[in-house]
């Protein structure tokens, strides 16, 4: 399948859509980055617990795996793949 359809429409080739998926998780993980000044509740929140610069740095990088995780998922889903659930970044490890 090189183009999407929708209701016989050509909407969009594979590619532009997980591009745009991605500028929208880049997108959405910036705004969390700026706590309460990028107008999400997960950022807000983020300034509200009082976290270290590191700390902070720390939950940034798992809210970008957990989104990663979540949208590879959602992809693998549009695409009728196999499952993807059970990922793991390559540089993350169970308990430390």
């Amino acid at each position: 399948m090189n183009e999407l359809h929708i209701s016989g429409e050509l909407t969009m080739k594979p590619l532009e859509f997980i591009d745009n998926v991605v500028d929208s998780m880049e997108s959405l993980l910036a705004m969390y980055a700026q706590g309460r000044h990028g107008g999400t509740w997960v950022g807000l929140k983020l300034d509200e617990i009082g976290l270290s610069g590191e700390q902070r740095e720390q939950v940034l990088a798992l809210i970008r795996v957990v989104v990663g995780e979540a949208t590879h998922s959602l992809i693998c889903g549009i695409e009728g793949t196999s499952s993807c659930s059970g990922l793991m970044s390559p540089d993350t490890s169970i308990g430390g």
